[in-house]
């Protein structure tokens, strides 16, 4: 029996988009042989972990390339690629975290810049301000902009509005 098929180079290139969407950051630091055992399990690289701007449909198109049973992947490379090619991303983004929150800042196909915070207020609550425009000219765009949210709900709406913008550019 061969241990490698095409099938195992969907798999492989299912883990390199992972790599490449989220950044290695996401993976854990484990050596190789419990990285293997994890694989196996279809808990390698995990399957429910992404930067939040990556959209749905992207999610579920790396998840079924590095699905633990080889029938439920893509039949070819040229599947997957029609696949890949359906994917659109208008925003490039780019994350930065700190201990009052994170940041979202990208770059339109068009040119437009975006700018998405999530931000602990004092307290608990969590606030969310998202600007847009020119670089020199960013505009808060007020129906995407709260205040006063518990932390699950800010993660939430974060997310949802990442996705949107990265999907549609606007």
């Amino acid at each position: 029996m061969k241990d490698y098929t095409p099938l195992s180079d969907i798999y492989a290139c299912g883990v390199t988009l992972y790599r490449l969407v989220n950044g290695d950051t996401y993976l854990p630091s484990i050596d190789l042989a419990e990285a293997t055992r994890r694989a196996r399990r279809g808990e390698f690289p995990p399957r429910d972990q992404y930067r939040y701007f990556i959209p749905t449909s992207l999610r579920r198109l790396i998840n079924r390339s590095i699905n633990v049973r080889p029938g439920k992947r893509f039949r070819t490379a040229n599947d997957m690629r029609h696949a890949l090619e359906q994917q659109s991303l208008l925003v490039a983004w780019e994350e930065k975290r700190n201990p009052a929150g994170t940041t979202w800042d990208g770059k339109s196909v068009d040119g437009k810049s975006h700018s998405l915070s999530m931000l602990r207020a004092p307290g608990s609550k969590w606030r969310i301000e998202y600007r847009t425009g020119r670089i020199s000219k960013l505009r808060r765009r007020t129906p995407d902009c709260y205040e006063g949210l518990n932390k699950v709900k800010a993660h939430q709406l974060a997310r949802s509005i990442l996705q949107r913008v990265t999907r549609t550019g606007a």
